[in-house]
């Protein structure tokens, strides 16, 4: 939905608005990946949200029903009378379609899979002993590194 991949990120989005929030650790990388939101910076994502929410006169508030029940008490206290709607599935629905951005990077991904998954079989071969893994994870992380440059370097405009 956003690119982030970072541990602190918070989304919200209403009628009026789209909101990243994320603290200071993330803030730089938040800028250069997430696009189409406004950037909040904070280490209280959920009290930004309630400003914002209190702001808006929203009384209804989405939630992802997979969500801890102590977090989910966090929410029913930081939103109070605010009526809280669990959702199902749906930020997996939002992602089940890919953008073409995202296909290159799953086709990349699965590119260097397949190379690293080529580079163990040459040191894997019947009656050949075991490798100490230490070397081989060097050998391997060596290769890997060159190839990716390679593969990043074709795969971006």
């Amino acid at each position: 939905m956003t690119g982030f991949w970072g541990s602190a990120g918070t989304v919200y989005i209403s009628a009026k608005r789209r909101i990243f929030l994320t603290d200071a650790r993330y803030t730089q990388m938040a800028r250069e990946v997430v696009s189409g939101f406004d950037m909040v910076e904070t280490r209280q994502p959920l009290e930004e949200i309630a400003k914002l929410i209190q702001a808006d006169g929203v009384r209804r508030l989405g939630f992802d029903r997979e969500v801890s029940f102590s977090f989910y008490q966090s929410l029913t206290e930081i939103f109070a009378g605010i009526e809280m709607v669990p959702q199902t599935n749906f930020v997996e629905d939002l992602r089940t379609v890919k953008d073409a951005s995202e296909i290159e990077i799953i086709r990349r991904a699965c590119q260097i899979s397949d190379q690293a998954f080529l580079d163990v079989l040459e040191f894997v071969k019947p009656g050949k002993t075991a490798i100490p893994s230490q070397h081989l994870a060097t050998a391997l992380l060596c290769r890997t590194d060159v190839r990716r440059k390679k593969l990043s370097n074709r795969a971006m405009p």
